[in-house]
């Protein structure tokens, strides 16, 4: 009598906390996300990977390619540590360390506007829109896709 008592109580307990940590998970997801984009933004044209890693309020960015312009070309390579605050699907990234490849060659007197200053320099924001499609996450900024990639399991 007294071990059923013991799981009567046990179950709901059991399911209440399931139901919490479940909660908690969907509403505080591990995002890994990487893809190749391009961006052409007037005679500018970057054309590379991007892959983001956000967990609790924190994340980290990869960008690596190549920057043309009319007349120049540099090589990127950035490692973006930054915070971030999400309402529903959309987070305001705020860049904080920003780590230059051996690689890269960028100047730092770059003022184009393919690539956004998030990617450049510390204290930068950016605004995306991460939503989840099937089993993919969609990144955008305001109105353009950027970005879809596959979810890890």
């Amino acid at each position: 009598m007294k071990s059923r008592s013991i799981l009567l109580l046990a179950v709901p307990v059991l399911i209440i906390v399931a139901a919490i940590v479940r909660w908690y998970a969907w509403s505080n997801p591990t995002i890994h996300c990487s893809g190749q984009v391009t961006w052409e933004i007037g005679r500018e044209t970057f054309s590379g990977n991007l892959s983001y890693q956000l967990k609790d309020g924190e994340g980290l960015a990869i960008l690596s390619g190549v920057l043309k312009s009319a007349n120049r070309s540099w090589s990127l390579g950035r490692s973006i540590y930054f915070s971030y605050t999400h309402r529903h699907n959309a987070y305001l990234l705020s860049s904080g360390k920003v780590v230059p490849s051996l690689v890269d060659n960028l100047d730092a007197r770059y003022t184009g506007i393919t690539v956004p200053g998030f990617y450049l320099q510390p204290g930068k924001e950016l605004n995306l829109i991460i939503e989840r499609y099937d089993n993919r996450w969609i990144f955008s900024t305001p109105d353009v896709p950027s970005l879809l990639c596959t979810k890890e399991p």
